[in-house]
């Protein structure tokens, strides 16, 4: 309850929301009043002006104290190396470079100096340019009076030295590995020469064995054809033989027929002709017997007609007639003796010699017959035979042709496969021979462009070295106004401060003695 009534005395500016009833409280109480700020300025004008008072004169102290500097600026350039592609990398980055100086490095070498010469040394001011500026620069500028320019060039080497000798250190690792690369490359195509000559080699020996091959093959082949063409040769010269000795054994064996055929032609014709002779005889036979029995009638009428003239001898004439019928008798006598011989022995032997004659000329035709068979047997079975022998040696020529014709396209096939194979070897060969040189030329100019990158590889130096850039002398009136805006701002922190700690006071003191808010 005395809690209570504690806050409840409390001024208003001074309660929460939870002093007062549900009731009265009321969230725009929570709001700044301009007002109220306004009243605590006004109250604290004093402070306001106190404040601003001593900044504008220290300002303007320092503004009249400050003795004017020359600016000096040293520019860092950080070496490069290739990366392996087409870009260049620093060294360092120059945002480290830049963080290394102001951390470490700057403030290291002011307290060396310090500590040898004992007294302070310029300060430095590390900047960069923006991150899409070219070129890898570190900037160090540093204010001094141009009779200490030989300490701030002092200062600037000594940092930039530091950074080269870092630099340099990596600077001889990147060209180590950039001259190992480099070797490794060299060997690289000097291995990929090795190799392709290995493999020209290894391909032109396959070729020249291709070559060797085919030709093998072609003598082989040359020998072969030679030897079927003499065998295909000496098969149609025996043919041809064959048919040679057929036509002349034919015309030898048509001769000794048609020599058969003309004696049993000239058999027949001397049995036509002894035939005729024998019918000849026969006609003769039968005249002589004609005569005979004539002769025989006119004897038996001449004998008859003597024995009645016997009585008349001694007539003269009649005696004369009968004389002279005698001498007829006796011729007819010796006609009938005669035609008698004739008809007995030389009929008879001449027709018993032409019967033997006929006998024998039919044998002669009978074996000529059998002759003239056995010649066109003969025939019949050379016809057989010559065409057998024919029919063989026209196989043997057809199948020596045949295997001839087969071996020539066995063997253009494999020559055909020879050379093909010979033409895939080179044009192999030849493509081996283009993807070694586009792998070398390649190759080639991998080096020449690492070799130009090389020249990427270059070391940190100082392009510039505490070059003057300009006065250093700062502007009094806007140190002065910049003074008055510094003191403007901090007496308005000094009177809020200042009504605060007034606040505070009074709140302190109404907790410690509640009889006098009372």
């Amino acid at each position: 309850m005395a809690d209570d009534r504690e806050h409840r005395d409390l001024p208003p500016a001074h309660r929460r929301d939870a002093d007062f009833p549900a009731e009265w409280q009321d969230p725009r109480d929570d709001e700044i009043s301009l007002i109220d700020l306004w009243l605590v300025l006004m109250r604290r004008k004093w402070v306001i002006a106190g404040v601003f008072l001593v900044c504008v004169v220290g300002g303007a102290a320092y503004a009249y104290l400050d003795e004017p500097g020359q600016r000096y600026v040293s520019a860092l350039e950080i070496g490069t190396y290739p990366t392996g592609s087409d870009d260049v990398a620093t060294l360092e980055d120059r945002a480290e470079v830049a963080t290394r100086l102001r951390e470490s490095l700057v403030p290291l070498v002011r307290y060396e100096l310090a500590q040898e010469h004992g007294r302070s040394f310029p300060g430095v001011e590390v900047s960069v340019p923006e991150e899409d500026a070219p070129g890898g620069f570190v900037f160090l500028q540093s204010t001094a009076p141009e009779d200490r320019a030989d300490v701030v060039s002092s200062i600037h080497q000594n940092l930039i030295q530091q950074i080269i000798d870092r630099h340099n250190d990596r600077l001889e690792v990147r060209q180590a590995r950039f001259e190992a690369r480099l070797e490794s490359m060299d060997a690289d195509l000097e291995e990929l020469r090795a190799k392709r000559a290995e493999r020209r080699q290894e391909a032109e020996h396959r070729v020249e064995a291709h070559k060797d091959r085919l030709e093998r093959l072609e003598s082989a082949g040359a020998q072969r054809k030679e030897q079927l063409t003499h065998a295909l040769e000496e098969a149609e010269a025996e043919l041809k033989t064959l048919r040679e000795n057929e036509d002349r054994r034919r015309r030898q064996l048509e001769h000794a027929r048609e020599a058969a055929e003309e004696e049993r032609d000239a058999l027949i014709a001397n049995r036509d002709r002894l035939q005729a002779r024998i019918e000849q005889l026969e006609q003769r036979r039968s005249f002589l017997q004609e005569q005979q029995e004539l002769l025989q009638g006119l004897m038996q009428d001449f004998r008859g007609a003597e024995t009645e003239g016997q009585g008349m001898l001694t007539d003269s004439p009649a005696a004369l007639g009968f004389l002279l019928r005698g001498n007829v008798t006796a011729e007819l006598q010796q006609d009938l003796t005669n035609v008698r011989e004739e008809l007995v022995l030389g009929l008879e032997e001449q027709r018993l010699g032409l019967d033997e004659q006929l006998q024998q000329n039919q044998q002669r035709i009978r074996d000529a017959e059998r002759r003239l068979e056995e010649k066109a047997a003969d025939l019949d079975e050379f016809e057989r035979e010559f065409r057998r022998e024919v029919a063989a040696a026209e196989r043997r020529v057809s199948e020596k042709r045949s295997e001839l014709r087969h071996f020539e396209t066995e063997h253009q096939k494999q020559v055909h496969s020879a050379e093909r194979e010979i033409a895939q070897r080179e044009l192999r060969l030849a493509r081996f021979e283009d993807d070694f040189e586009r792998e070398i030329r390649r190759k080639k100019q991998e080096i020449r462009q690492y070799a130009a990158q090389g020249q990427e590889l270059r070391a940190t130096e100082a392009s510039a070295l505490a070059v003057p850039s300009g006065s250093a002398g700062q502007d009094g009136s806007l140190i002065v106004a910049l003074s008055g805006v510094l003191g403007l701002m901090l007496g308005v922190f000094g009177a809020f401060l200042a009504e605060f700690n007034s606040r505070a006071r009074e709140v302190a003191q109404g907790r410690a003695d509640p009889s006098r808010q009372a």
